[in-house]
């Protein structure tokens, strides 16, 4: 799996991309920049230890 943020400064979104099946899933939800910045970085840092721990 791919992980991938787009962001315009204030709304970001979180997709990612199933190289397997070559497919693209983007999350639904758009998050804001400061409402919502505890989910965004709980988002981020979820990707980020998914990401580590599927290299070991």
């Amino acid at each position: 799996m791919v992980y991938s943020a787009v962001t315009i400064g204030e709304a970001w979104r979180f997709g990612r991309l199933d190289q397997v099946t070559r497919t693209v899933v983007q999350d639904i939800a758009l998050y804001t920049v400061p409402t919502q910045l505890d989910i965004l970085m709980k988002v981020s840092v979820g990707l980020v230890n998914d990401n580590m721990s599927s290299q070991f």
